[in-house]
């Protein structure tokens, strides 16, 4: 098994690329979310989650719309709210403006349970920062912001 490499390589001549790190620290950012809501006792995964902090944040939302924001697929996300309609935390409710489409909000018991998990969630990328400083907490959030800022932008023509 390889080992990484102790420096921030940047090049494909290093041991392993920056997209390498970005995605096994959301692999693991998600793993370790996912035990540690385990822990707490809410059988949900990271999708679930995310679909339950956007409606807490952006309230009634369309399939289409919360697949748009978490990147998820469309059609996975019809099979993801129907887990969490069994569970009691969201609703349907069919659409005002078009009668094929249903709008998903959350309900009481999604209401309820969405501080119990926030805190969770909180606590977990708080134990992945724990040995950042608040300088290099927000130089880190600064740049990842401009790089979704870079990627927002078109493609430039070669």
């Amino acid at each position: 098994m390889r080992t990484m490499s102790t420096t921030c390589p940047f090049t494909g001549e290093s041991e392993i690329s920056l997209p390498a790190l970005m995605g096994r620290t959301r692999t693991a950012i998600v793993a370790r979310l996912e035990q540690m809501l385990a822990e707490q006792g809410f059988d949900l995964n990271v999708t679930q989650y995310l679909v339950l902090k956007h409606l807490a944040q952006f309230g009634e939302l369309s399939a289409t719309d919360l697949a748009r924001n978490i990147a998820h697929d469309a059609g996975a996300m019809t099979r993801v709210v129907d887990k969490l309609s069994e569970k009691g935390y969201v609703r349907r409710n069919p659409s005002e403006t078009d009668r094929r489409a249903m709008r998903i909000e959350l309900s009481e018991a999604g209401r309820a349970i969405w501080g119990r998990v926030h805190e969770c969630a909180d606590g977990c990328i708080e134990s992945c920062l724990r040995s950042f400083s608040v300088t290099e907490r927000k130089q880190l959030a600064s740049m990842l912001t401009r790089m979704i800022a870079e990627l927002d932008q078109p493609t430039p023509s070669t």
